[in-house]
């Protein structure tokens, strides 16, 4: 055959010579593809496989984008196996393990898996915090159990060690269908924990018979109040969500003409976040709209100055705690009671003493960290102390300045694409250091970064575009 065939419309080609597929031991198959599935077969002798092509790489790409939304609303799956099996059957481990899975083959056949190795200093600087875990790990085994560290490590650090998989398959899904999903979950969701709040009844099984599953802290106090907790496992995990689609429909809003359409979900998100009668998810709330109000006017030449936001925030939150520890309200159990963060300010000086306890522990961690499932773990409730106490305190800057370059390669993308999706999840990043100091909230950022990751602006979506794709990808090798 004197021209090539093209194969599924790619660079690679097929060239079939008939007498050598009648000679061929596979001569029944290709008869069946050839006369009972004619969609794959063209009169040249080509191959039309870019529909089979298609459906693989949507079902891979939905795969991914469901896995992730499972482990951003944490209580979706075991309450569904306590629903259909009456306990926690599935671990949560089992999740991770298929995302990762479906990463490592999206690899091979992905056109942006080779962004994996440009020269990226978020890359370089997660390259160095992989060094360090694994380091960490081999010199805390003197001390410890294999498998307690690593229920630790898969607690505080899979996702951000899942960071690069991601990368590999950036912008492979429409910011458009995730912003529809998360609103299509946000509607019930909401309601089902307004209904928690309202009914002081928690509607969903609050634990599972074998301990696996808890919601952690539904009742506020002992004034009677509930926290509403809808499909999550706790009242913060529920306040992140609400905050995350408050910061997109917020975006939205402030950047498109038609902003009545964001009203009603406006309205629905404050009620909900009040509801769950978390003073950190109020915090959270406040700094991502300010946020977002901020980096709309962000630009190549002042993003310097938006890269501090998060310290800053973080300055406010050390000011908010020391003038309420002097303050010591107490009003009977209200939002205004400061006894909670009394409480949490003693855990605080617990978890500290242990982390100096001798140099080794200071520079290189305990291996201690706080799981509920644990007998042996404690309550720190403080994502720096639990990092530095788990890894030490060159682990905790490590990790510290992955999170802080995660946050200026946002504000890079940012600039490269604006659009509502991308300005709304990084208002909602802009808090990571603030809400981390009354809590340990950093995984559900790394889920944002990883949303931010996969989202893939669309012209007719987009608010402005600052680069040609040349000079896009050239700001990428820079990022």
């Amino acid at each position: 055959m004197k021209d090539p065939q093209r194969w599924g419309g790619g660079k690679y080609t097929f060239k079939p010579s008939l007498p050598y597929v009648h000679h061929s031991i596979f001569y029944i198959l290709f008869q069946i593809i050839r006369f009972y599935l004619p969609n794959l077969w063209d009169k040249k002798w080509g191959f039309k496989l870019s529909k089979i092509t298609s459906l693989i790489t949507s079902i891979w790409k939905n795969s991914i984008l469901i896995l992730v939304i499972l482990m951003l609303i944490s209580g979706l799956v075991p309450q569904l196996e306590i629903f259909l099996f009456g306990d926690m059957v599935i671990s949560t481990i089992i999740i991770k393990f298929i995302l990762v899975i479906i990463l490592l083959c999206s690899i091979f056949f992905s056109k942006a898996a080779t962004k994996i190795i440009v020269a990226n200093k978020l890359i370089y600087i997660w390259y160095l915090f992989l060094l360090y875990l694994v380091f960490d790990l081999l010199f805390l085994l003197k001390n410890n159990e294999f498998n307690q560290l690593l229920i630790g490590y898969n607690a505080y650090y899979y996702l951000i060690l899942t960071i690069p998989l991601f990368l590999a398959v950036q912008n492979s899904i429409s910011i458009r269908r995730i912003s529809i999903i998360l609103v299509l979950l946000f509607i019930p969701l909401s309601i089902l924990g307004i209904c928690q709040y309202l009914l002081k009844n928690p509607i969903l099984p609050v634990s599972s018979p074998n301990g696996k599953f808890i919601v952690k802290s539904i009742d506020f106090v002992n004034n009677g109040s509930m926290r509403a907790f809808s499909l999550f496992d706790s009242g913060l995990a529920f306040g992140n969500f609400l905050c995350i689609c408050l910061s997109i429909f917020w975006a939205y809003g402030s950047t498109w003409e038609k902003k009545f359409i964001t009203i009603p979900l406006f309205i629905l998100s404050f009620i909900a976040i009040y509801m769950t009668l978390t003073r950190n998810v109020y915090l959270i709330t406040i700094f991502s709209i300010l946020t977002v109000s901020l980096l709309e006017k962000i630009n190549s030449r002042n993003k310097k100055f938006y890269q501090s936001l998060p310290f800053f925030y973080l300055f406010i939150g050390f000011i908010i705690n020391s003038i309420l520890s002097s303050i010591k309200i107490y009003s009977g159990a209200t939002l205004a009671d400061t006894t909670s963060l009394l409480l949490r300010q003693d855990l605080w000086s617990q978890a500290f003493k242990l982390w100096i306890t001798d140099v080794h522990s200071f520079f290189f961690g305990s291996g201690i960290f706080q799981n509920n499932n644990t007998l042996d773990s404690i309550v720190v409730d403080n994502g720096f102390l639990a990092v530095i106490l788990n890894i030490g305190l060159i682990g905790g800057c490590i990790w510290l300045l992955t999170i802080y370059f995660a946050w200026k390669f946002m504000l890079n993308i940012l600039v490269l694409n604006f659009n509502y999706f991308n300005l709304g999840l990084c208002g909602f990043f802009s808090t990571v250091f603030i809400s981390n100091f009354f809590n340990i909230n950093y995984n559900v950022y790394i889920i944002v970064l990883i949303l931010y990751i996969l989202g893939k602006g669309e012209n007719r979506y987009s608010i402005r575009n600052y680069r040609t794709e040349s000079e896009v990808q050239e700001s990428f090798s820079k990022l």
